[in-house]
């Protein structure tokens, strides 16, 4: 659960797995270093039958579920405990990217570069050398993509003459029905404490009487921000926000005017939007690049 499933619509991708203690027994925790993982088998043992089963190949290279794993270590610390059977969709894909990204390093010869020739020598195993060889083929993109006429043209885009915008910070309780929420707007109006009558909300960041700080309309849910921007702050609208969610009990809590910040303030935040932008491309383009097939944990054929 992420604040923008309540308030906003640009929901940020996020890995939220519940326990299963059933699922245990699928957990594959067996450590294997790099150099093991990638020496044990040959090209083309993508059917081959073993204690460690070959779950994709991607341009030739057999990915094994040892390896799936051992690739836990870049999923967030909570998600780590989640049951295997859940988290290994997302493990393959990391590792599948990982195994394109260095797919098209080796296609533009970045390996021959003797500086990252130095770093390869110098790397303690394939894991190593491969996140060399992936992180220099996405520095050369980034570098010849983000430069400083791209941040101001993307600062001209997003800002342009525009002198500022309003931002809003509310309040909001979402509860089942029409009837439950106005009983709390009444509440509200005869001088109940807002943070009580929150522990009712069903979704947990309001139960929670959360903060979403200063938010433009256009991050806004439009059905909650055409309330929200015609209160004054301290008010409570009369009237719930019925929403995918449920009906939903709105505060003004402040309304500021913020003014556009000019191209130093903005300079980091834009070259950081930019360098995702590229880092997403790369990898999608490395990734579309290669033959792959895959498999799923019970061994039926995963889309590639």
């Amino acid at each position: 659960m992420t604040v923008w499933r309540v308030i906003g619509f640009a929901a940020s991708i996020a890995l939220s797995i519940a326990g299963d203690p059933a699922a245990e027994a699928q957990r594959a925790d067996r450590p294997a270093s790099p150099d093991q993982l990638t020496d044990s088998y040959q090209a083309g043992d993508f059917n081959r039958e073993s204690d460690d089963l070959v779950v994709a190949n991607v341009e030739g290279r057999d990915l094994h579920l040892s390896a799936i794993a051992g690739a836990i270590r870049y999923l967030p610390a909570t998600a780590r405990d989640a049951p295997f059977y859940e988290l290994y969709p997302v493990l393959l894909e990391i590792m599948v990217e990982r195994e394109a990204l260095l797919t098209e390093a080796y296609n533009q010869h970045l390996d021959d570069d003797p500086t990252i020739e130095a770093e390869l020598q110098a790397a303690p195993d394939a894991l190593a050398r491969a996140e060399i060889l992936g992180q220099a083929l996405v520095d050369r993109k980034v570098s010849g993509l983000v430069t400083e006429a791209a941040i101001r043209a993307r600062y001209q885009a997003t800002y342009g003459d525009r002198r500022g915008e309003d931002q809003v910070r509310v309040k909001l309780i979402v509860l089942d029905s029409a009837p439950e929420a106005q009983a709390v707007i009444r509440s509200l109006k005869d001088g109940a404490n807002f943070a009580a009558m929150a522990a009712r909300s069903i979704e947990p960041e309001t139960a929670g009487n959360a903060d979403f700080g200063l938010l433009p309309r256009a991050m806004m849910r439009p059905e909650i921000a055409d309330v929200a921007f015609t209160l004054q702050p301290g008010q409570v609208a009369s009237t719930p926000v019925m929403t995918d969610l449920g009906f939903t009990v709105v505060k003004l809590v402040e309304r500021r005017f913020v003014p556009t910040p000019s191209l130093d303030q903005a300079r980091d935040a834009i070259r950081l939007e930019l360098t995702r932008e590229v880092i997403d491309q790369v990898v999608k383009d490395a990734r579309a690049g290669v033959r792959l097939r895959k498999i799923n944990i019970d061994g039926s054929p995963l889309a590639p």
